[in-house]
């Protein structure tokens, strides 16, 4: 039996549980039943809320990667960046914009780049879901360069 179907069997069996205690006026087992629910429901809540930073934080990288591949094309195409460059410059509607995920700024120089999302808490510094994302290339380096939190889906 999967998580979800243990989660389904014991919320329902709480739900039963308490229904009939408060039925059969066992107050002391229809609190406890009842509480047990609400931690439950508010554990649930968590778990989900957990699961949906998760997927932002690795969604935000993952958008500012794919953004720095195509830098990195674009480079290799013209043979350096244009002054003030902007994603949009780059004319792929498919890569995400600046607000996308919990958003990032972009430093471009001739020969280099620099990505930054102040993640969740959106200011410098931070620890797990609040930690920045540095995506950054310059000329010469072989490969494209992330440092992030490992938080991953």
């Amino acid at each position: 039996m999967s998580l979800t179907g243990i989660v389904i069997a014991v919320v329902i069996g709480l739900i039963a549980g308490t229904g009939w205690a408060f039925i059969s006026k066992k107050w002391l087992l229809a609190f406890i039943g009842l509480s047990l629910l609400i931690a439950v429901v508010v554990w649930i809540g968590l778990l989900l809320k957990s699961v949906e930073s998760t997927y932002l934080y690795a969604g935000t990288r993952n958008g500012m990667e794919r953004i720095a591949e195509s830098l990195q094309a674009y480079h290799r195409d013209k043979g350096r960046f244009p002054p003030g460059m902007k994603v949009e410059d780059l004319g792929d509607s498919t890569l995400p914009g600046p607000h996308g995920g919990f958003g990032y700024t972009i430093e471009v120089t001739d020969d280099s780049y620099v990505l930054t999302s102040w993640a969740r808490d959106g200011k410098p510094g931070g620890e797990g879901f609040d930690e920045d994302i540095f995506v950054f290339w310059k000329k010469g380096d072989l490969h494209i360069n992330v440092k992030s939190a490992p938080i991953a889906p």
